[in-house]
């Protein structure tokens, strides 16, 4: 499982990278903090999973699939 969280994790951060959107941006998307959705990409990076709410925006936001994984 943990395997997984690190491809998802590595997913969101090569999308965001390639598509040029902030971590801010996703945030405010989100309606929550940079610090909270920061908790949230190191809790998946550590195997702790990640909400289901911010794979939602973040699928809207890029256009990408990540609940497929």
């Amino acid at each position: 499982m943990k395997s997984r969280n690190i491809e998802l994790y590595n997913k969101i951060q090569n999308i965001l990278s390639s598509k040029k959107i902030t971590k801010t941006s996703i945030a405010k998307e989100i309606g929550i903090s940079l610090t909270a959705f920061s908790l949230q990409l190191r809790a998946l990076r550590e195997g702790r999973g990640i909400s289901t709410n911010t794979l939602i925006t973040l699928e809207e936001v890029t256009g990408e699939m990540f609940l497929n994984l």
